[in-house]
């Protein structure tokens, strides 16, 4: 056990009687905080950020009175597997030169990132490092918003988007545009099970395989009505596949791949083991 008794925290959950992930990484220890405080009381409904909002502690996350950035959100809410957090992002760009935004953004599990749409909502990275990083997450819905931007040339890439050992992960009305990597343009999944749906993959860039995505390891995808145009690699332009584990379910159901290129095989589809079950694509 970790005794945490009585401690003062930056962000404390007395409801819960927890600090989330953000502050203490616990894996499988059992931690005690009894009497523990926090200077500021942890946020577990929703939250807002916006490009003219305020990382504060006078900030209170309303509508009327957002956030900045999307890491300081993260270290001012506590959600569970049973309490989902949602962000709500406002149109505008959240980047290194509009917000001060630091890359990568390093996921939490149990959060809903929530824009408002694809052309109004826009995660720059600016080529400052790989856009967004989910590492042993869960339980997570990004949606309704553009990741570009991305740059990430070693360690299986992830330009725009990095699973891994991730599970219960749904990016649902984004598009991927623009990012550069070593494997995996727009996203790479490894060792992590994700959802795309209404997901637009377009105009990625890689040295490697995979230009819009790279699925690798016991990873598994499901592809539901989306576009990878665009995107160019040495092999596999649109998408590559090499998981071990090839009985993972994945499918990719009305899926258009088209204008995507590669140096030297698979301009469209690259399959090294495993591969998708395809449904009107």
């Amino acid at each position: 056990d970790i005794d945490f008794s009585y401690s003062e925290f930056d962000v404390f959950s007395s409801e819960h009687e927890d600090v989330s992930e953000y502050w203490v990484v616990k894996d499988d220890a059992n931690a005690v905080y009894t009497g523990a405080l926090g200077v500021l009381e942890a946020i577990t409904d929703e939250a807002w950020i916006s490009p003219t909002g305020l990382d504060s502690s006078v900030s209170t996350g309303t509508i009327g009175s957002p956030f900045k950035t999307i890491d300081y959100v993260f270290s001012r809410i506590y959600a569970t597997a049973d309490n989902h957090v949602d962000i709500n992002l406002t149109g505008g760009t959240y980047g290194p030169d509009y917000t001060g935004e630091d890359f990568p953004i390093i996921m939490i599990s149990n959060v809903n990132l929530i824009g408002q749409g694809e052309e109004e909502t826009i995660i720059d990275a600016d080529s400052s490092g790989q856009v967004i990083y989910f590492n042993s997450c869960s339980n997570i819905v990004v949606t309704n918003l553009t990741v570009t931007g991305g740059y990430k040339l070693n360690y299986y890439g992830g330009g725009g988007m990095f699973f891994i050992t991730s599970n219960n992960i749904n990016i649902t009305n984004v598009t991927l545009r623009n990012n550069i990597a070593l494997s995996g343009g727009g996203a790479t999944l490894l060792g992590s099970r994700v959802t795309f749906t209404n997901v637009v993959i377009k105009d990625n860039s890689v040295i490697d395989v995979g230009g819009g995505i790279y699925v690798v390891a016991s990873s598994s995808m499901i592809g539901k009505n989306m576009i990878i145009s665009g995107n160019h690699a040495n092999g596999g332009g649109g998408i590559r596949f090499n998981q071990i584990h090839v009985n993972l379910p994945t499918e990719l159901i009305n899926v258009t791949i088209f204008g995507n290129n590669a140096d030297e095989h698979g301009g469209g589809l690259s399959l090294r083991r495993g591969g998708p079950q395809i449904t009107n694509s």
